[in-house]
C-alpha cells in the first residue's frame, strides 16, 4: 500500500472518530470476521480481553460495532458484529 493511501485511509478513519491504528484495526478485524469475541480479538492484537474490550466499547459508543451477548449456562459471550455505518467505513465509504 503506497504512502498516501495510508494517509487517505487514515484520514478516513479520523474524520468518523477514530483516531487511532488500534482502533482502526480492531473495526477492521470486526468487519472481516463478524461475531468474534473479546478473546479473539486479544489473540489478533497480543494484549488482555479487558484492553481489546476497550477498544471495541469505544467503537459501540461511536456506532461502528454492536456487542450481542449470548448466555451459555455457566458462562456468559459477548461477539462483536460491525453495523451498517461500520461496515461502509470499512469498505471504503463514509
Amino acid at each position: 500500500m503506497s504512502t498516501f493511501k495510508k494517509l487517505v485511509e487514515f484520514e478516513r478513519f479520523r474524520r468518523a472518530g477514530i483516531t487511532t491504528f488500534t482502533r482502526g484495526s480492531a473495526l477492521m478485524s470486526i468487519y472481516v470476521e463478524p461475531g468474534i469475541t473479546a478473546e479473539g480479538l486479544s489473540e489478533i492484537f497480543g494484549t488482555s480481553k479487558e484492553c481489546v474490550r476497550a477498544y471495541a466499547l469505544f467503537l459501540v459508543k461511536l456506532g461502528y460495532v454492536e456487542q450481542r451477548v449470548t448466555d451459555i449456562p455457566g458462562r456468559r459471550r459477548v461477539k462483536f458484529y460491525p453495523t451498517m455505518a461500520g461496515i461502509e467505513l470499512a469498505e471504503g465509504g463514509e
